[in-house]
């Protein structure tokens, strides 16, 4: 299952706006030292994708991730964004050996 809250499909509706209109796939992300994250983006379809239509919304999903991630929500809140959740636990990438220049010790 995925849920697209009124305000995320709001704001992918006025990015829309005079564009040609491309899927949005939401997909793992290496995320680097904060591990795996689950993001978004246009792009195409590809064989193997799950296709959700929503709103007049195309939403893709490569099969096999959204059968392990579900159910997945797509969250927009004017502080911090838009955010994609779901239950699935990720291993957090750490922080041994990391050169990115950031402090992880909140991890």
């Amino acid at each position: 299952m995925l849920t697209v809250t009124p305000a995320a499909t709001k704001q992918i509706k006025i990015f829309l706006e005079n564009r040609d209109v491309a899927p949005v796939r939401i997909f793992l992300h290496s995320g680097g030292c904060g591990g795996p994250q689950i993001a978004m983006a246009f792009d195409e379809l590809s064989e193997g994708d799950e296709v959700i239509k929503i709103e007049d919304i195309t939403y893709i999903i490569e099969k096999e991730f959204f059968a392990a991630a579900q159910p997945i929500s797509v969250e927009f809140t004017e502080a911090d964004g838009f955010s994609v959740n779901s239950p699935m636990k990720f291993e957090s990438g750490g922080c041994s050996g990391c050169s990115c220049g950031s402090s992880c010790g909140s991890n």
